[in-house]
C-alpha cells in the first residue's frame, strides 16, 4: 500500500543516515518499491501560488508505471517533462502546493491527461517547500469500473424494459432491484420491496415451502414452475415463475426471477375446455337424435 511504502522510504532514509549504513542499501530498497515514487521541490510565484515543481529523485517503479525515463525528468520542471500538464491538471499543483506549504498528507486519484492514465497518489511533505508522491497506476481498475458501470446501465435499461415482472436478488434473496412491471403486478412500490425477502411479501403461506425448494433447485440451474403468488391486497395470481443464478466470473452474486401472469391464459383454457365440453355434449345429443330418427324411418319403411 502507498502508506506503508511512503513510511518505509522515510524511515529507511532516516535510519541509514543516522547509522551510517551504506547508500547502496537505501538505494536498493528505494528502487525495489512496488509503487512509484517522486521527490520534488515546489516552485511558487511572487504571491505564493504554486506554479511548477522540479523532480529531484524518482525510483525505478516511476519509470515502469508512467513510461517516463529518469533522465528525462530528474532535474527538470514538470511543465517541461510533461508538456500540457499544468493546463489539463491544475488540481495537481494545488494539492502538491498545499502539502509542501503546510505539511500533512493528501490521498487522491487523478486522471493525468497528457499521460492518459489514472493514478492513486499519496502526497506528503518531508520538509517545507518539498513534497514526496507515492503512487500506483490504477488505469486498468478505473477502466474496469467504467465498463462495469456501462454494463450495469445497459442491464438496468433492459431489466426495466422487460414486459414481465422481474426481480434481482442478492445471494441471500434480498431484493436488490425490481422493475416497474413488478410494482404494477403486485401493487408494491419499489421502495417497499428493496432490501426485503420476497417470502415476506408475495409468497402465500401455502407456498412457503415450495419457495424454499425453488431456492435450492436454482443452485443446479434454471428453474421454471407454475405457481401462485399474492398481491399486496391479498389476491392470489397464477404465475409462470422462471429463475436462474447471476454470476460475476465464478462468483454467484445473486439470482433473477421473472414472473409471468398466466391468469388470462388459464381463463382462456378454462373457457376453451368449457366450450369443448358443451360441444361434446351437443354432439352426443345430436347423435342420440340421429339414432332416433333413423330408427323411426326404418319403422315407417317396414309398414
Amino acid at each position: 500500500m502507498p502508506d506503508s511504502n511512503a513510511s518505509s522510504f522515510v524511515s529507511v532514509k532516516n535510519i541509514t543516515a543516522e547509522s551510517g549504513e551504506s547508500e547502496e542499501k537505501y538505494r536498493s530498497l528505494f528502487d525495489n518499491m512496488l509503487d512509484g515514487f517522486a521527490y520534488c521541490k515546489m516552485i511558487f510565484d511572487e504571491v505564493g501560488k504554486p506554479v511548477d515543481f522540479v523532480y529531484l529523485e524518482v525510483n525505478d517503479a516511476f519509470e515502469r508505471l508512467t513510461g517516463l525515463k529518469k533522465q528525462a525528468v530528474v532535474g527538470r520542471n514538470v511543465t517541461e517533462a510533461i508538456p500540457g500538464i499544468k493546463e489539463t491538471n491544475p488540481e495537481l499543483f494545488d494539492i502538491y502546493g498545499k502539502v509542501s506549504k503546510i505539511g500533512g498528507a493528501e490521498r487522491f486519484e487523478v486522471f493525468l491527461v497528457p499521460l492518459k492514465m489514472w493514478l492513486s497518489i499519496l502526497a506528503y511533505s518531508p520538509k517545507k517547500g518539498y513534497f514526496a508522491a507515492v503512487f500506483e497506476n490504477i488505469t486498468q481498475r478505473r477502466l474496469t469500473e467504467v465498463a462495469l458501470m456501462e454494463s450495469q446501465k445497459k442491464f438496468s435499461a433492459l431489466f426495466d424494459a422487460n414486459p414481465e415482472a422481474a426481480v434481482f436478488y442478492d445471494a441471500n434473496f434480498r431484493v436488490i432491484e425490481a422493475n416497474h412491471r413488478f410494482s404494477k403486478l403486485f401493487g408494491y412500490s419499489l421502495d417497499e420491496v428493496i432490501g426485503k425477502d420476497i417470502l415476506e411479501l408475495i409468497v402465500p403461506d401455502d407456498a412457503q415451502e415450495e419457495t424454499k425448494t425453488i431456492r435450492e433447485r436454482i443452485k443446479s440451474g434454471l428453474v421454471e414452475i407454475v405457481t401462485t403468488r399474492k398481491r399486496k391486497d391479498g389476491v392470489k395470481i397464477p404465475l409462470l415463475l422462471t429463475g436462474s443464478q447471476v454470476r460475476l466470473g465464478d462468483e454467484v452474486i445473486g439470482s433473477m426471477f421473472v414472473f409471468k401472469d398466466i391468469g388470462e391464459i388459464i381463463t382462456a383454457q378454462e373457457e376453451l375446455s368449457h366450450a369443448l365440453s358443451k360441444a361434446q355434449l351437443l354432439n352426443e345429443k345430436l347423435h342420440v337424435v340421429g339414432s332416433l330418427t333413423r330408427h323411426d324411418v326404418r319403422n315407417k319403411l317396414s309398414i
